[in-house]
């Protein structure tokens, strides 16, 4: 999995992903049907509606025959919100996340102290593994010795 990376704007100053702050105003238009923004994400169109529906995003624009329609910044969001669940981020931490985004720059810390969280919890799970790992090794080499099996 390749984390999204954060982009610069012009005036030298990062934007990071999914930030209306710094954005032209033409990020803005919704002109994306589902199938693009399914293709340009490579977010299927079912987990873009399931995004919708569970509040990981706000609900993207629609036409007045009621088609949805993305904007180059939902675009980005769409990617920010994938790779966090593909990191393994639940659905309400992914939520608060988009959320504490909406709400501008003031809330890097708090964006950033969800990332922390979750990688702490990630670590967490992978010292449990790598402990799961080592029992089922030595296993292993006990009936390796029962067998006389030589490695």
């Amino acid at each position: 999995m390749n984390a999204q990376k954060d982009t610069p704007v012009e005036n030298g100053v990062d934007r990071l992903l999914g930030e209306s702050d710094g954005v032209p105003s033409e990020w803005l238009k919704p002109l994306y049907p589902i199938g693009v923004a399914a293709r340009r994400t490579g977010v299927p169109a079912d987990t873009l509606r399931y995004y919708e529906r569970e509040g990981v995003m706000s609900p993207a624009g629609r036409t007045s025959g009621g088609s949805r329609r993305y904007s180059e910044l939902d675009l980005e969001k769409i990617s920010c919100a994938h790779w966090l669940r593909e990191a393994g981020v639940p659905i309400a931490v992914i939520r608060r996340f988009d959320a504490l985004r909406d709400e501008g720059r003031e809330t890097v810390g708090a964006r950033r102290d969800l990332l922390i969280a979750h990688r702490d919890e990630l670590v967490r799970r992978r010292d449990r593994i790598d402990d799961s790992i080592a029992a089922v090794e030595e296993k292993i080499c006990k009936y390796d010795g029962i067998m006389g099996v030589r490695q």
